[in-house]
């Protein structure tokens, strides 16, 4: 199975932006946003989410609030958004879980697309392959190694069935032609404290996450899924680089509003992380942590999910 790094390019002039102190003066925002993550603090999703919460609090001129509700791959929290009022107050970040979890699990309580708003995708981003070092590789084609002669002896975290981090490990698995034992776990955080403890072996961790370990005598960075080394990891190569061909991935993150809020609301978020999208301090660190912006439109986002819940429901068939 090869999936291929899909491009996306940055909608971050396709629409004129609405300053703060204008959407104010129309009524809206006028109180405090809730935006739910649905994984734990520490990883990749809870990090984007704080870095878009506390910029948007200044644009918007009211508090953005990170909630994490954990649980069932990030669908506590995406049903909490898609029942709450349409009224722009109630968000949710999602990775790319959100577009793979329909075709991986049975009986959720939300259609993925009919029950949303999209506002926009915000980010793309790699993973890195984090091994604990009682394993005692220091490379990856040691590690494909050691599993080869150990087959299912090996095990890897992820934060959630049908996560960016287990869906990173699955296409890494089959591209490599070896067998690993998976161990779901409710967030980003939780997988790096197993990795940590030595109850897993392996994890394919956020790059900000991973750069947060990177002095850690435990854990140790073996590659990048991306097509390029990332700015805050220039030593860690890319696993084609490092002998894996034919082996890229992705993520992303985006901001979906419940369906029904109003076209208007949906502008003024858009465009608010537009802005802040541009801002210096912003962009340093989607460079630092692997990441690249995007700010699509509302219609851009929808159709990008709507063709992502194709692909996978195909790959997970």
């Amino acid at each position: 199975m090869a999936i291929a790094r899909r491009t996306v390019l940055s909608g971050l002039s396709l629409a004129p932006l609405l300053p703060a102190s204008a959407a104010q003066a129309e009524g809206y925002p006028s109180r405090q946003i809730r935006l739910l993550v649905g994984f734990s603090p520490g990883g990749g999703v809870d990090l984007i989410s704080r870095i878009s919460a506390e910029k948007l609090t200044g644009r918007l001129g009211v508090p953005v609030l990170v909630e994490n509700r954990t649980g069932a791959s990030g669908n506590i929290a995406a049903s909490a958004v898609a029942h709450a009022a349409p009224d722009g107050y109630t968000l949710l970040m999602v990775p790319i879980a959100h577009a793979v979890n329909p075709a991986m699990l049975k009986d959720i309580p939300f259609d993925p697309l009919k029950d949303f708003a999209p506002v926009t995708q915000v980010a793309s981003a790699p993973n890195v392959l984090m091994i604990n070092t009682v394993l005692g590789v220091k490379t990856l084609g040691e590690f494909v190694a050691l599993a080869k002669q150990k087959p299912g002896k090996i095990a890897y975290a992820s934060s959630g069935i049908g996560t960016s981090t287990h869906l990173a490990m699955e296409l890494f698995r089959q591209t490599a032609g070896i067998e690993l034992t998976h161990v779901p776990y409710r967030g980003g955080g939780t997988a790096l404290n197993g990795l940590l403890s030595g109850e897993v072996q392996a994890y394919f961790a956020s790059v900000p996450a991973a750069t947060g370990y990177m002095g850690s005598n435990q854990l140790r960075a073996l590659a990048v899924t991306g097509t390029t080394r990332v700015p805050s990891l220039p030593d860690i190569p890319t696993a084609e680089q490092a002998g894996v061909p034919g082996y890229v991935y992705v993520g992303w993150y985006g901001i979906l509003a419940p369906a029904g809020t109003p076209d208007r609301e949906i502008g003024i978020l858009r465009n608010a992380v537009v802005e802040i999208l541009k801002l210096p301090e912003v962009l340093d660190k989607l460079k630092e942590d692997g990441s690249e912006p995007v700010g699509s439109t509302p219609e851009a986002f929808g159709n990008f999910l709507a063709s992502e819940l194709a692909r996978w429901k195909k790959v997970m068939s």
